[in-house]
């Protein structure tokens, strides 16, 4: 994070967790592609582009199943600040690797967080029982942290 905000790195890739609690000033640009689940989430991750009455621009990467959550937001913000752009399939191909491996990315993250969380829990109650856990538990403890 201190290398984005110091602009060492140009681009952001984050969960929904950088659309809240964080300040860096200096955001013009965010690019969902997933879209927010609801106005409240929208108007976080938006809101990292418009600091201090800073101007800033969202562009949400959608498709037909997204249409009527795009509506509801189209219905709270304004037809008047909202521009919809068609893109033809054939232009999405040059991002669509890129997508995908983010998306894998993403998933793959979420995996590992259950996991850790689990293991977490499992040590808290052994330890609030006075249970030692095996070896064996130990060992696929440490396989989940690598």
């Amino acid at each position: 994070m201190d290398q984005f905000r110091e602009e060492k790195y140009r681009i952001l890739i984050a969960t929904d967790l950088a659309s809240r609690g964080i300040d860096i000033s200096n955001i013009s640009l965010v690019i969902h592609y997933h879209t927010p689940k609801d106005m409240d989430t929208m108007v976080h991750r938006c809101g990292r582009t418009a600091r201090l009455g800073r101007e800033g621009t969202t562009i949400i990467l959608a498709d037909s199943e997204d249409k009527k959550r795009l509506a509801l937001y189209v219905s709270d913000i304004g037809k008047d600040k909202i521009s919809n752009i068609t893109v033809p399939f054939e232009k999405l191909d040059p991002i669509r690797e890129v997508v995908s491996e983010s998306m894998a990315l993403e998933k793959e993250e979420h995996r590992h967080n259950l996991k850790l969380k689990d293991k977490s829990w499992s040590k808290k109650m052994a330890d609030q029982v006075g249970i030692i856990l095996s070896d064996e538990e130990n060992a696929e403890d440490n396989e989940i942290d690598k």
